[in-house]
């Protein structure tokens, strides 16, 4: 599972709890999610060429994310870049 958590300067690790929720509200949930789907990959694409067996992943997503038009076209070319 890829989980999201914001290593900020001055407090530390934050949870989602402590973000997402301005993340909705700014607008940054659909890039942000965008984001750790690409990250993700990337990571499994590293592992795999470290010789370890393919992996399934589960990412949660905004359901925001699921009303943007450019969801299934944006993860048919992360998927095929890595």
């Amino acid at each position: 599972e890829a989980l999201v958590r914001w290593r900020h300067q001055e407090r530390g690790l934050l949870p989602p709890s402590e973000f997402i929720p301005l993340a909705e509200q700014s607008g940054l949930i659909v890039p942000l999610g965008y984001w750790v789907i690409f990250r993700a990959l990337k990571d499994m694409q590293a592992l795999r060429e470290q010789g370890l067996a393919p992996l399934h992943m589960a990412i949660n997503l905004s359901f925001r994310q699921f009303q943007d038009s450019q969801l299934l076209p944006t993860l048919n070319r992360l998927i095929e870049e890595h």
